[in-house]
């Protein structure tokens, strides 16, 4: 069993507290200084320097017949004191490289990452409704499925009644047509019913012209009708099909159109903040407290995250677009900047540039790919599926 005793060395402030054998106590308490330090406890029973009288006990002992016992104590005392600092880093060094704390900066840094993009997002949307880029878009996907057609324009499917009411209330056009909508309304002005042998039939496709070949358009609609077999929902399944995979190329021609606009974009916001991610990644690991409400965050947002199907899959719901800014000011984040964030070294100032420009690039990848990362992340750090909530893709 061990005994702490207290040495101040003249000043009580500065108190630094040992462990020594029994043994040593023995001889301090009852060596032939056991009446100079009754006085010492006498004169300081009533004080509130209870430290500087242990430190005075132990300098009677120190200085008196059992100076060996005390030297023997303070060798022994020092080596458990630097054993103990050695393992108290080891434990440190240990928490810190235990694989649920990198994993949870990892899911910190990729929720900051996703906030930026919502941002950025919004901003786009707010520029591309000004602009009506993804009408122009739209447009582009309709000429390249109706090319060659008389019968059937591009302004005429978008004045049937069943897209008319998709219209934005500024520009008089959709932005965006649900596959299933272009289908019914396709077939319906292109007059497909069964005719009197139960086949499907196509009464108002452009004929071919004298000499030249049939449209494009009526190319494709004899090849899905023959592929429908008489079957109407097969037919419209099929014109689906057909509508989705024209538009994924029209919103990869409007990505590659827009993205040098995202990356300058996210550029302007992060340099704006002072969004740093090795900054931001350097607090995360350190501070356990933020790492924990960054987390509670991002499992809100995880919930408010609803994308949806089609070409409109970018879009940011206003729900969450709210959570993240409303959330961010408060986070406890190092963002904004300081007069700290300025410094005469070049390397950090090199460090400085490189934690905003991994946020810029972080930023300009889009929001539904870091909540999709996240998702995936949250599932294998839980070993299992989240299950998937209705109206979402799994």
């Amino acid at each position: 069993m061990l005994y702490q005793y207290g040495l101040s060395k003249g000043d009580s402030s500065q108190m630094e507290w040992y462990v020594a054998p029994p043994e040593s106590l023995y001889a301090i308490f009852y060596g032939s200084n056991a009446d100079a330090m009754a006085k010492t406890v006498q004169d300081f029973a009533d004080s509130e320097q209870l430290g500087n009288c242990l430190g005075q006990l132990l300098g009677a002992a120190v200085y008196g017949d059992n100076f060996a016992e005390a030297q023997q104590a303070d060798e022994l005392a020092a080596q458990i004191k630097a054993e103990n600092a050695v393992l108290e880093q080891i434990h440190i060094r240990r928490d810190k490289m235990d694989g649920s704390v990198a994993v949870e900066v990892a899911l910190g840094l990729m929720f900051c990452f996703a906030s930026l993009s919502v941002i950025v997002s919004g901003i786009m949307e707010i520029f591309a409704r000004t602009l009506n880029l993804r009408a122009k878009c739209l447009e582009e996907g309709l000429r390249s499925i109706l090319a060659g057609s008389q019968n059937v324009t591009v302004d005429g499917i978008l004045k049937h009644p069943l897209l008319t009411v998709l219209a934005q209330p500024k520009s008089g056009k959709p932005s965006y047509i649900p596959s299933n909508t272009f289908a019914l309304a396709l077939l319906d002005i292109l007059s497909v019913k069964k005719d009197d042998n139960g086949l499907l039939a196509a009464s108002n496709l452009d004929p071919a012209p004298l000499g030249g070949e049939e449209p494009n358009l009526t190319k494709a609609i004899k090849t899905l009708l023959a592929a429908a077999d008489g079957n109407a929902e097969v037919m419209r399944t099929q014109v689906e099909k057909w509508f989705d995979a024209t538009m994924d190329r029209a919103s990869g021609w409007y990505k590659r159109r827009t993205q040098w606009t995202i990356l300058l974009t996210s550029i302007v916001v992060v340099c704006a903040g002072n969004v740093d991610a090795i900054n931001i990644g350097e607090k995360l690991w350190n501070q356990p407290e933020l790492r924990n409400s960054i987390n509670a965050g991002m499992e809100q947002a995880l919930d408010k995250w609803k994308p949806t199907e089609g070409d409109d899959k970018e879009h940011v719901s206003d729900e969450l677009a709210r959570f993240i800014i409303g959330r961010l000011p408060g986070s406890g984040l190092p963002l904004g900047w300081s007069s700290e964030d300025f410094s005469e070294s070049t390397y950090e100032n090199f460090i400085k540039l490189i934690g905003l420009t991994l946020s810029a690039a972080a930023a300009s990848m889009g929001a539904p790919f870091w909540f999709d990362a996240i998702g995936k992340l949250v599932n294998l750090r839980a070993a299992g599926k989240v299950p998937v909530k209705s109206g979402t893709s799994a």
